[in-house]
């Protein structure tokens, strides 16, 4: 007769323990989530108007609700300023609890339509039920081509090709000549840059005129096609560059 007895106490036992459990987890005050960024300012892939930033938001026992970078021109930016999401994320994603808890969820942001020679500041975020958690800070200014100056040198055909100066200013504007026809070859254009992607338009505000550079940046050369006018239309032909100062 004892056995049902202790059968039953230890039942009870078990029961008391689980619910127990069960009513502490309920009980439990949501924690912030953890998100860390995964590169320094050395690391960080930047171009003239963009900037690609790693992070991990680390395991969770709440529902991440959203993650990414938070980004500004002033010192610690939060969600109040600009947000940027990984590809793929809406405002609506989310990493379950399941997902979570197996393992860390790696992410990669690349923002874009920055303006060039410009101090921004970045922090990786994750947000869940208890509120939003901030990563570090990574100070980073992207790349300018303001102020610069450039020698072009053009590739028109095998046996013709010539080179040639421009400075690129702030405003958007350049100024192009020749240095073996001093004053002859003067030209005011405009440029642009998308990433690492120029260009430069030579003759801007002349209508009958047209040659417009475009080429990709490495460093301290730069390389690319530009476009002519003539009696068959419109001709392509290659140019490369070096940073003068």
């Amino acid at each position: 007769m004892k056995f049902p007895l202790l059968k039953g106490i230890y039942l009870l036992m078990f029961l008391s323990v689980f619910l127990g459990c069960d009513s502490e987890d309920e009980d439990r005050e949501p924690q912030l989530p953890e998100v860390v960024t995964v590169i320094d300012e050395s690391e960080a892939v930047i171009t003239y108007t963009s900037v690609q930033i790693s992070g991990t938001v680390m395991e969770t026992d709440s529902e991440i609700q959203s993650y990414g970078v938070v980004w500004g021109t002033n010192p610690n930016p939060t969600l109040e300023d600009n947000v940027a999401l990984p590809e793929g994320q809406s405002a609506t994603t989310s990493i379950s609890k399941s997902t979570q808890k197996q393992s860390e969820s790696s992410f990669v942001v690349k923002i874009e339509d920055l303006n060039p020679g410009i101090n921004y500041y970045f922090r990786t975020f994750a947000t869940n039920e208890a509120g939003t958690a901030y990563g570090e800070e990574l100070s980073i200014e992207t790349d300018s081509l303001e102020g610069s100056k450039w020698e072009i040198t053009y590739h028109h055909d095998e046996d013709t090709s010539w080179i040639g100066h421009v400075v690129f200013h702030e405003d958007g504007t350049a100024f192009y000549t020749e240095p073996a026809a001093p004053g002859v070859y003067d030209l005011w254009g405009e440029w642009s840059i998308e990433d690492n992607v120029l260009t430069y338009d030579m003759m801007a505000d002349d209508e009958g005129e047209s040659y417009i550079l475009t080429g990709e940046l490495q460093e301290n050369e730069m390389s690319g096609t530009y476009t002519f006018l003539t009696s068959n239309g419109m001709t392509n032909r290659s140019w490369t560059a070096t940073l003068i100062e």
